[in-house]
């Protein structure tokens, strides 16, 4: 089928009340002409579709190095021999302090005696490692990237890769899913797949970049969210909201 011919809907909520758009600003630039970003009406996301080129390749973590080679002005083949984890590790490492006091806040989750934690395409680990730090967590840690998981695996985490297997276990009171769902074509259906392995009680924590900014311009990401999505999003999946929040 021509592109041109293809229809458009918002990831979020699949509305077809969306509008194209280009933005041209030395601030805000937005995708390149490899990408269609279409802002939707309906719960104000904005969904951005590849029309050129193959889709990113999240196997390899060739699309991290991609990134890292740019920032820190990487051009020669020696140059390019990175560590197993990439840099910005160091830096999201530091996420897992806002997401313990946020759950702490918002849920009974740390009243647990153990709990079961999906960090679901939690690449190397880092947040269940040290979420164990803290209290008993019996951690799984599921993601395309075959290094990522070795190091989870090394960390103490049971993995799953999602390019062997699907997601065998279930019954997790806690899942976690960080900076994933701009990745994702169809994030409902993500939410909806890691609902039905929730327990009873379960809670899912997930977090995504601001819907303006930078982050946009990451041709690795297809949604932009904002609040009111976000929430929107989960609430069609059926959750009850426990905390939100910029």
């Amino acid at each position: 089928m021509n592109k041109s011919n293809i229809s458009y809907f918002c990831r979020v909520c699949s509305s077809a009340k969306i509008k194209d758009f280009k933005i041209n600003h030395y601030v805000f630039p937005g995708k390149n002409e490899n990408w269609k970003s279409f802002f939707c009406f309906e719960c104000g996301s904005v969904s951005d579709f590849r029309i050129k080129e193959k889709d990113i390749s999240y196997v390899d973590g060739s699309f991290r190095n991609k990134d890292h080679y740019k920032r820190l002005n990487i051009n020669s083949d020696d140059e390019k021999v990175l560590p197993p984890i990439d840099p910005w590790s160091v830096i999201s490492f530091k996420r897992w302090f806002h997401i313990w006091k946020s759950l702490e806040k918002s849920s009974k989750i740390f009243s647990y005696k153990e709990i079961k934690m999906l960090d679901y395409g939690g690449y190397q680990g880092f947040l269940p490692y040290a979420f164990r730090q803290k209290r008993k967590i019996n951690s799984y840690v599921a993601d395309l990237d075959s290094t990522g998981l070795a190091m989870a695996q090394f960390l103490g985490s049971k993995i799953i890769n999602l390019g062997e297997s699907s997601i065998d276990e279930n019954n997790f009171d806690l899942i976690t899913i960080v900076h994933v769902l701009e990745h994702l074509d169809k994030p409902i259906e993500n939410i909806l797949k890691l609902k039905s392995i929730l327990s009873e009680n379960g809670v899912i924590y997930a977090e995504v970049p601001n819907l303006y900014g930078l982050p946009m311009m990451n041709e690795a990401h297809k949604v932009s969210f904002c609040e009111y999505s976000l929430v929107k999003i989960f609430k069609s999946a059926g959750f009850e909201i426990l905390d939100y929040g910029f």
